[in-house]
């Protein structure tokens, strides 16, 4: 098992911090493991490239999710952080 290439890692990292893009990277990269998937058996050599290919779905993931994040409100937080109208009611 080989671990994701260099052009694969330098296009998730240059993904914009939207969950449009995430999503993108995350089928680009599913596209790419399933490639490599392809009639092999593991064995504990490949534990490293599992890794490798774990890390970087958890990147892809984090550059949207992650508080780091560079969205303003990252990921569902922008549903929270939404400005809403509350209204007093007296009883």
């Amino acid at each position: 098992m080989h671990m994701p290439d260099e052009a694969l890692r330098a296009e998730v990292a240059g993904q914009d911090p939207t969950e449009e893009a995430c999503a993108h990277s995350l089928d680009r990269i599913a596209e790419s493991l399933t490639a490599e998937l392809k009639n092999l058996e593991f064995s504990v050599s490949d534990m490293s490239a599992i890794y490798a290919w774990s890390s970087l779905v958890s990147f892809a993931v984090g550059i949207t999710y992650a508080p780091a994040s560079r969205m303003k409100y990252p990921g569902f937080a922008a549903l929270i952080a939404q400005p809403r109208c509350f209204t007093a009611t007296s009883g």
